[in-house]
């Protein structure tokens, strides 16, 4: 009796720390549908991938950037001025700018 408690509690000990961990590397953890399926927002995804990119020194603009870019000069004057009024408005300078020490006119 005392030899089947014995292995019985010893077959407990051995199940217990047998846990199914399910190991991802760190390019599917930064993967846009892993981000996604996580709960996390289309836009957290898109600086998770601006971010990636940018620290491997590769240019990314998103969709919203790329459609600002190749617009014309009277639509991009009109969006800045607007972002001039609306400091709350996004001007896609987010990832895309030096940091500096000294402040400058674009700061404000």
């Amino acid at each position: 009796m005392k030899i089947r408690l014995a292995l019985l509690t010893v077959l407990i000990s051995l199940l217990i720390p047998a846990q199914a961990n399910a190991a991802i590397t760190v390019d599917q953890a930064i993967s846009k549908e892993y981000i996604k399926n996580n709960g996390y927002s289309e836009v957290t995804s898109e600086a998770v991938t601006v971010s990636k990119n940018r620290a491997e020194g590769k240019k990314y603009y998103t969709p919203q950037e790329q459609r600002y870019n190749n617009s014309n000069k009277f639509c991009k004057f009109f969006r800045n001025f607007y972002n001039y009024l609306d400091p709350a408005a996004d001007d896609y300078s987010y990832f895309h700018h030096d940091i500096k020490g000294a402040p400058a006119y674009s700061d404000l």
